[in-house]
């Protein structure tokens, strides 16, 4: 099975690629399951036009695509769930201490959230899981969480499974990493730093970098001094502002490849649309065509 960690900073358009990612990998012929985190359910309303009535229950919105949502509580309820007895679940579901101890634990609601997703790219019924992960700093609390708890809680069977889920998200044939960011200077230095911070942690390298709403470069010298020369006017300063605002662009894009000259870049066009629906994030798809191949390579057996 395969896992792969959509983040980035925020406001960069991480639910955009992990939808288009996740419909991507369906229109090859992949089933595949979108994970929000915190209960969101931002890729669930693109592509169905509404939410979900019960998020936290997994439901296709798609042909080939599944969605849940998750937050820690939902994931602790699972967990019991699936673990224990009915009548112990419920004990301890209910008691005040533990809900004490789970918040004073370290990495014990983070565990829990990429627990789920650990859980789904391995029970066999998706071919790709794809996390719609949180921004920077919490994704990176989030891909840390196991190998945080089980540095806190060195025995029993919540630290095992938690040294589990962090063999499984340093194999990098199970687990990619993938960082969305847009060519604007804040987005492109943080996804440098998060680069960095993943390539600190064994294993976790990022092997793509989405760089999302990218404009065209309508606009070469010649025809940016020509329209310098025309009479001032409504029209003159509307594409003298889209040549400056696709140079700068561009100009990010180079730092960025500076900065990671290992990383591939995929480049994901501005959608000129009101609003991002199912048609404009199947265009989207179509442009991720190599995203999955590098970084989901089939795990061995």
């Amino acid at each position: 099975m395969r896992l792969v960690v959509v983040t980035g900073k925020g406001g960069v358009g991480k639910s955009t690629v992990a939808g288009a990612l996740a419909l991507r990998a369906a229109g090859d012929g992949a089933h595949a399951i979108v994970v929000e985190v915190a209960g969101r359910c931002d890729v669930a309303r693109t592509i169905t036009g509404r939410r979900p009535d019960d998020p936290a229950r997994e439901r296709p919105i798609g042909p080939g695509v599944d969605h849940v949502a998750v937050d820690a509580a939902h994931a602790l309820t699972d967990y019991l769930r699936r673990r224990l007895t009915r009548p112990a679940a419920a004990l301890l579901r209910g008691s005040e201490a533990f809900g004490v101890l789970a918040a004073a634990t370290p990495g014990l609601a983070e565990l829990l959230t990429i627990g789920k997703a650990w859980d789904l790219a391995q029970d066999g019924r998706h071919d790709v899981v794809v996390l719609d992960a949180p921004a920077t700093g919490n994704a990176l609390a989030l891909l840390r969480a196991p190998r945080t708890f089980a540095a806190t809680v060195r025995t029993g069977p919540i630290a095992a499974q938690a040294r589990d889920i962090d063999r499984f998200l340093a194999d990098p044939r199970r687990t990619a990493v993938v960082v969305v960011t847009t060519p604007a200077e804040m987005a492109v230095a943080e996804a440098v730093v998060l680069h960095d911070e993943l390539r600190e942690r064994p294993g976790l390298p990022v092997q793509r970098v989405v760089v999302n709403a990218v404009l065209p470069d309508r606009f070469g010298d010649a025809e940016v001094a020509a329209l310098g020369r025309l009479r001032p006017g409504p029209a003159r300063r509307a594409a003298l502002a889209a040549a400056a605002r696709a140079r700068r662009q561009r100009t990010e894009l180079r730092r960025l490849r500076a900065a990671l000259p290992a990383v591939a870049l995929e480049l994901l066009p501005f959608a000129f649309v009101p609003e991002l629906e199912r048609p404009a994030l199947e265009r989207l798809a179509g442009e991720l065509a190599g995203v999955l191949d590098q970084a989901t390579p089939a795990p061995t057996a």
